[in-house]
């Protein structure tokens, strides 16, 4: 994936994703369904949107955000997240770029990705 001039490794952003799914945003999200990629067969579940495939989820509690009770995640919006999360959380953004970043860095890139903002937390 490339932002501006800065080239971030789909692996990168797997790993994000691999932080909110196996922690980071486990309080809110949950799956609902899942498309398979069209450029890979990954082994995880948190590799499929960057691989050309999706996932659909869901809030644990039902919540509605802007009138949508479920949010895919694919390829598009993990570019559309990472703009996101570089303009308006620049801590979570740098904590990314530095390889300090965590669950909670996750849990931001994922809401980044799919409300644009941070909702839950």
């Amino acid at each position: 994936m490339k932002l501006d001039d800065i080239w971030i490794p789909d692996q990168h952003v797997d790993d994000l994703l691999c932080s909110a799914f196996e922690g980071g945003s486990t309080y809110w999200a949950t799956l609902v369904s899942r498309r398979e990629p069209t450029d890979t067969k990954p082994v995880y579940l948190h590799e499929w949107p960057m691989a050309g495939g999706a996932v659909v989820l869901a809030s644990t509690e039902g919540d509605e955000i802007n009138g949508v009770k479920e949010w895919t995640l694919d390829r598009e919006a993990c570019e559309r997240g990472m703009r996101v999360m570089a303009d308006k959380y620049p801590r979570h953004w740098g904590a990314f770029m530095a390889g300090n970043d965590d669950a909670e860095t996750g849990d931001v890139y994922l809401q980044c990705c799919l409300f644009g903002e941070i909702v839950f937390g």
